[in-house]
């Protein structure tokens, strides 16, 4: 579902900054949470399940430091 309006907002002939904010806040609150689960340890994340999880919350931040990017130079 979250790929499917990441692709909307992606396809439209002219981008809503609003809809690229939500992305971006989108990507930033999904990264946080993902870090609060490896540190907090919800469920039975494993050592290298829980870096794993880190390790995807980076890219996911980088994605959105990017579009934040892309957003502000337009």
């Amino acid at each position: 579902m979250y790929a499917g309006a990441v692709w909307l907002v992606a396809t439209r002939r002219r981008i809503s900054g609003a809809a690229v904010e939500a992305v971006v806040g989108a990507n930033v609150l999904w990264a946080a949470g993902s870090v609060a689960a490896a540190v907090v340890g919800i469920g039975s994340l494993t050592g290298l399940g829980a870096g794993w999880l880190v390790l995807q919350a980076a890219v996911v931040a980088a994605f959105a430091a990017v579009q934040l990017v892309g957003l502000r130079r337009r």
